[in-house]
């Protein structure tokens, strides 16, 4: 509550947690392919008036065989 704009600081809390759960779950999930594509973003769909607006955060693409991650967005 002492953020400077909380609604903000709520929403970067809250997808570090998805972020940090995703990782996890890629972590402990057996896949039957050969390339796990992982993409984070921030949506906010808002009134006509504003538009929406995105903000794309992770796109990674993980190759399962030798673990290898390219990060597509550096």
């Amino acid at each position: 509550m002492s953020a400077t704009i909380p609604l903000k600081e709520a929403t970067e809390v809250i997808y570090e947690a998805i972020d940090k759960r995703m990782e996890e779950l890629v972590l402990g999930t057996k896949y039957n392919c050969k390339y796990l594509i992982l993409f984070g973003a921030i949506h906010i769909n808002s009134d006509t008036d504003m538009g929406s607006f995105n903000e794309t955060r992770k796109f990674e693409v993980i190759d399962l065989k030798t673990g290898v991650r390219t990060n597509y967005l550096s």
